[in-house]
Formats: C-alpha cells, structure tokens, sequence
C-alpha cells in the first residue's frame, strides 16, 4: 500500500513538471519576479509565458531581446499592450513556436538573421500588435510567420510561409509593404494574405504594395486595401499546379500620385508558370492621380495562359488599351467607369457597387451582390477593423460557400486573446 501512494506521488510531480511556468517581468522585481525581459527569457523553459507589467508611467523596457525558446510574450493587464523599445532577434530550431500578443514597440523590430529549417519550420505568430518604427522581417527560409492584427506605422513585413491577415501596414519609405518571397521546399500550403490596409507611397519605382516572387506555395490574396503610386500588387512567380487556383480576389487598389518615371499598374502579373491557374475576380481599381502616363488597370505580360479575368471594376481615367492588358483565357463582364473612394477606401458613388460577382457564394454581408473591391463578399474589411478591439478576437472562418441539403457543415475558426 506505502509503496503504491508513493509511485502516485512521483506520478503528481513528474505530471506537475510538466506544466508551462508563468514569468512576471516588473520594474524593481524582487524574486521570483523579473526585473528586464531579458532576464525572463534566460531564466525560462520551452512552453512558458513571460507576462510582462509595464514600467511607471508606460515607459518603454529598453533592451534587445534573443529569443531562443519556445515562449509567449503577453500583457500582465489584459486589453492592454505591453510597451518595449528594442529589437526581438529570433533563433530557430525544429518546430519552435514564439508567440507575440500586445506588443507595442515604440522603436524595433520583429526578426531573424539566422537560416532556419524549411521542413520544420520555426513558428512565429505575431497578433494584436503595434510597432511604431521597426519592420516585420523574416527573409531567411524556415519560418512561418503568421501577423494577425498588428499595426505597423513605419515598417514592412517579409516572409516565406505563413499567413498575413487584418493587419495595418504604412511603409514609410521605398520598397515594398509587403514581400513575399518563396522557400527550398515546395509545398501545397497557401499563404493567405487576406483584409490587410497597405499604404507604400514611396516615390521610386521599388514601391509596391503587395509584391509576390514565391514559387513554393500558392497564394490568396483577397480584401486588401492597397494605397500605392507604383504597383498595388505585383506577381513575379508562382507555383507550378494546375490542380489548385491562386486567387486575387475582392481587393482595392488606389494609385495615388501615380509615377511618371515607370509604368506603374494596380495589378500585375510579370512571370508564371504555364501550369498555374489564376482567378482575378472583383477586385476595384481607383486612379486618383493627376497623371495617367503609363498606368495600367490589371496587366498580364507572362505567358501563363490560365488567367480569368472577371468582374473587375476599373477607374475609367486610366486609358482604354491599358485597363486590361495582355493576354488571358477569359476576360469578360469587367465594368470601366468612374471610381471614388472616401479615405476608408469605401466606395463613393456607384463605380463597383454590385458589379461584383453575382453568384450567391460572393454576397456581401448584407446579401447583396458583391461589390468590387476590399468591402465586397464574405472577407469584407469590416470584418477585420478595428484591429485593437478588445482582447479575444477570432480573426479567421473558413465555412463552405454551398451547402446542399442533408450536407455536413464545417466550420473552422482561428483566434486568440490578450
């Protein structure tokens, strides 16, 4: 009997042990608390939180922090950001997963600069976070970045796999506001990047606002709301298929001050291989520019012959042989006429508005027919704004767009709180 309770016992602490530890980070900590992230984050195991209590007066923790474990980083208040200033260099390892809730940066960034392993990648997951002058930068294979309502001010966001969704990005100079460049290893997974505000007016020719040279996995790329003065998106690879659909779908994007210098498109299409399949469908394009030298509505000058091209609408200032552009397999039901959008990128007047289209899977959320552009169909940008509402949001659902009767309804959601 003694011996049983015993083995019971060490069964309670080997079980206990293996529980995830909470870590306090607080100003002027005394054991076992943490007086720098730093800290926290050496004295850490795989699987712990660090729960991080602002300074006196919010002002910001000042350090470079190496994350090199699996952690969480979160607010100690909740509905909250927890405020830092200083640079978060990730090390990866085998299926390492670091997770970012409420982070404000006032000055840094989110990064790595180390190779990691594109068949186990490391997981960063970046959600409801603000950085107000640093970037999101994962260039390097083997990771999987997935940024989910965050708000950059003055930065850009790189990757190769993972996700990019509801989120606020401003780039303050030239280059692209969001890169997506491909890995070692081809796979079948589709980056999504879905619902994002994307503002990159640089005045160089390098300013783009979505810019795609993966040929490793497929894209959907759909409700974007792109403010750009050289391409809004730009696709320069993809992945060689002919069984899966990359789509573009429900996006807006407005040419503000449009180049003089390049040609400069809303959406592009340069290089593809001849066994992928594109669906380039509902998406608005607006020219508010006093030039119109050399602006092109939806081009395509790949040899990718699988393109349809369908109910788009395009700005009618942009001229008649460049709206659409090139060759596609269908190019059809496409509306040419005034377009005016308010500073939210909603529509003003009627240019858009229904011409979606018009099967009932692409309603908007009022039943309607779909209207071009970013607040068009189910992934409406209503869905996703405001991005810092709260602490637990679901920020994904995928559902069947039909459902016969007597069919199984299957639903999956994707969210988190802080």
């Amino acid at each position: 009997m003694k011996n049983t309770v015993l083995l019971c016992c060490l069964l309670v602490v080997s079980a206990l042990k293996t529980y995830a530890s909470d870590l306090l980070v607080e100003e002027f900590a005394l054991a076992p608390s943490y007086s720098s992230i730093g800290a926290a984050v050496a004295a850490a195991t795989n699987g712990d939180r660090i729960i991080i209590k602002n300074r006196n007066g919010n002002a910001p923790w000042i350090e470079n922090v190496t994350v090199n474990k699996s952690l969480q980083f979160l607010p100690y208040t909740n509905d909250t950001f927890f405020v830092v200033q200083g640079n978060y260099i990730i090390t990866p390892a085998d299926n390492r997963e670091i997770v970012f809730i409420g982070m404000n940066n006032l000055v840094g960034g989110i990064s790595a600069t180390t190779v990691g392993n594109a068949a186990a990648r490391t997981k960063v997951s970046i959600m409801g976070c603000w950085l107000q002058s640093g970037s999101i930068a994962f260039a390097q294979i083997g990771y999987n970045i997935n940024t989910v309502h965050t708000k950059l001010n003055a930065g850009s966001v790189a990757f190769r796999s993972g996700s990019l969704i509801g989120c606020d990005i401003t780039i303050a100079t030239s280059g692209s506001a969001v890169n997506i460049t491909g890995e070692t290893v081809v796979t079948s997974d589709v980056i999504k990047v879905i619902a994002n505000k994307i503002t990159s007016l640089g005045t160089t020719t390098a300013g783009f606002g979505i810019n795609w040279s993966s040929a490793s996995h497929f894209l959907d790329i759909r409700n974007n709301l792109i403010y750009v003065r050289n391409s809004g998106i730009a696709i320069s690879k993809c992945r060689a298929l002919n069984t899966v659909t990359n789509k573009l779908n429900n996006n807006t994007v407005s040419i503000n001050g449009a180049l003089v210098s390049a040609n400069v498109y809303g959406i592009n299409i340069t290089a593809a291989s001849a066994n992928s399949i594109f669906e380039v469908m509902n998406n608005l394009i607006d020219l508010s520019s006093t030039s119109t030298v050399n602006v092109y509505g939806i081009n395509n000058v790949s040899t990718l012959p699988n393109i349809t091209l369908i109910y788009n609408t395009i700005d009618d200032s942009i001229a008649v042989a460049r709206r659409t552009s090139g060759s596609f397999s269908t190019n059809s039901n496409n509306t040419f006429t005034t377009v005016g959008l308010t500073a939210n990128g909603n529509i003003i007047g009627n240019g858009g508005i229904n011409a979606g289209n018009p099967a009932a899977p692409y309603y908007d959320l009022d039943l309607s027919i779909n209207d071009c552009g970013a607040y068009g169909g189910g992934y409406s940008l209503t869905n996703y704004f405001p991005i810092h509402a709260g602490s637990a949001r679901v920020y994904m659902v995928t559902v069947p767009a039909n459902v016969r009767v007597g069919g199984t309804i299957s639903i999956q959601a994707d969210g988190y709180d802080r």
